[in-house]
């Protein structure tokens, strides 16, 4: 990572920091969603609901 001097340097810092507290945070979601499903509980993104193991229903070819 090259910074110049300043305000410049600043935005480099700023930047750096900003995308690893979002690394970080998509850590953390991806471990609780792994946590979850071992639970029994599966996030599904395209209606944006939690389903639990007893509402799923069975996929084809038993998977």
């Amino acid at each position: 990572m090259q910074c110049g001097r300043g305000r410049a340097a600043l935005n480099c810092i700023n930047g750096y920091l900003k995308n690893l507290i979002a690394t970080i945070a998509s850590v953390k979601v991806r471990r609780m969603q792994r946590e979850l499903e071992l639970r029994g509980i599966r996030f599904d993104a395209a209606n944006e609901t939690w389903i639990t193991a007893e509402h799923r229903r069975p996929r084809i070819g038993g998977q």
